[in-house]
């Protein structure tokens, strides 16, 4: 854990200027349950092969929709798969639902303000994917605010950065009933 305290530490003292960031610190400072508006939308899209979107809310609630390819939503309106409820029939290959406990959404409370998700690591001078690359996006809402970031698939493991969301939901998902 001494990653956390260092990443924490660097947080409140450089004051976590963006809002999110803020009140992401604050409850993995505190250890309570992350703020009320609090949620997290992971989305992968990989091309030709479809992708999933992840979407946690405070009250632990946890869904995975694991899209066919073809039918993926635009990412254009993350606020709309924040708030929606019912994908297109025939959309999704799978769906599922749980409740997260308590210590997991602090472990990923923790996890997110120890990578500083609600930060774009890098610029929009990136080259493009490959038409066939997909991308990864970590959408974020707490504390009043939203923020985004996002990397290539095929970067996911190098950069070591948002694949620790991504392992951290498919340890929930997997030891889950």
């Amino acid at each position: 854990m001494p990653r956390l305290g260092a990443s924490l530490l660097l947080a409140t003292l450089a004051g976590c200027v963006h809002p999110v960031g803020s009140a992401l610190t604050r409850a993995a400072q505190t250890e309570e349950a992350p703020p009320e508006d609090f949620a997290l939308l992971y989305q992968e899209r990989e091309g030709a092969l479809g992708g999933r979107d992840i979407v946690v809310r405070a009250d632990g609630t946890m869904r995975l929709e694991r899209w066919r390819p073809g039918f993926v939503p635009s990412t254009e309106r993350p606020e709309a798969t924040l708030n929606a409820t019912q994908a297109p029939a025939g959309a999704l290959a799978e769906q599922r639902e749980l409740r997260l406990r308590p210590a997991q959404m602090q472990r990923l409370v923790r996890a997110l303000v120890e990578i500083e998700a609600w930060e774009q690591e890098a610029g929009d001078g990136l080259p493009s994917a490959p038409v066939e690359g997909g991308r990864v996006t970590v959408r974020l809402r707490a504390g009043g605010a939203t923020s985004e970031a996002w990397e290539y698939a095929r970067d996911l493991e190098a950069n070591d950065r948002l694949v620790r969301v991504r392992r951290l939901l498919d340890e929930f998902l997997l030891r889950s009933p």
